[in-house]
């Protein structure tokens, strides 16, 4: 037999089955689901219906997070998988991201989170990318330096990592593998700027850099988000999604996971999906 009720709590709402079944017992036995938040049972509010002889398995099917309104409207048709990160303000460089997929044409479905994620530790700014709205008034604009994660709608183009090409074969993304000689270019007067290069192929021109082996650590694995596609000089460079800093270390502008969320995210992310990075408040 099967019975429904309803279960919420601060972060979403869930829809929850009971799967009734004979045993020896006569009570119920709700099993949480293991992604589920860890909400204190005060916070919940649930009914359970009494049968006697039944065990009661509790299933709970996460809710679709809401897209920011201001940026959902400039997501392109073609995009089908989307990283979505959800900070809950301005200045705060903790957030949240869910990965949603959809079929051609079709409504948006949860594929997986919500995942604890890291900001730049001056929070968000509003970055240049695919969305044609304005920023909320007084939010700031992203600049290089600003310590700001850019909040927008990014593509995200391409992978990267420490490991040889050989060894990330189960990647979709395109794949840069990172040498002594792979630097980030943040150098506002370079013709580079913005770009991640081979010094060893092109003509110097910079005199600041970030030489990306020398974060081997955070770069582990990661993939770049395409911000700033022009290149403009000052609008922010090489925002990337990488590996969290240790402890409670924020980014210096990039969006960070933990290893297993960002490996579960690399491995997902398919560019044949032309897959995107939505970040901005949770109350847009």
């Amino acid at each position: 037999m099967l019975h429904t009720s309803s279960l919420s709590t601060p972060y979403a709402e869930y829809e929850v089955f009971f799967i009734s079944s004979y045993v020896l017992t006569g009570r119920y036995f709700p099993i949480w689901h293991p992604h589920s938040p860890a909400t204190p049972k005060t916070n919940l509010n649930l009914t359970l219906a009494s049968q006697p002889n039944s065990l009661t398995l509790a299933r709970m099917t996460r809710s679709l997070p809401r897209l920011p309104s201001s940026l959902a409207t400039d997501i392109p048709n073609s995009c089908r998988q989307l990283l979505l990160v959800l900070s809950p303000s301005t200045d705060s460089p903790s957030a949240q991201s869910w990965l949603l997929e959809r079929p051609n044409g079709g409504p948006w479905h949860l594929h997986n989170g919500p995942f604890t994620t890291t900001l730049g530790r001056s929070g968000l700014a509003w970055g240049a990318g695919l969305h044609r709205s304005s920023p909320p008034p007084n939010f700031p604009l992203k600049t290089e330096g600003d310590n700001r994660s850019p909040a927008g709608l990014f593509p995200i183009s391409q992978a990267f990592g420490i490991a040889p090409q050989t060894h990330a074969s189960h990647l979709h993304l395109p794949y840069i593998p990172i040498t002594e000689h792979t630097i980030g270019v943040d150098d506002v007067t370079s013709k580079h700027y913005n770009q991640i290069v081979d010094d060893r192929q092109v003509l110097r021109d910079w005199v600041s850099h970030e030489a990306m082996i020398q974060f081997a650590k955070l770069y582990e694995w990661g993939a770049v988000i395409a911000h700033n596609p022009d290149c403009i000089p000052g609008l922010g460079s090489c925002i990337f999604l990488h590996l969290a800093p240790e402890g409670d270390q924020a980014t210096s502008g990039c969006t960070a996971l933990n290893a297993q969320d960002l490996q579960s995210t690399l491995h997902w992310l398919d560019p044949a999906k032309h897959p995107l990075l939505l970040q901005g408040l949770a109350s847009w």
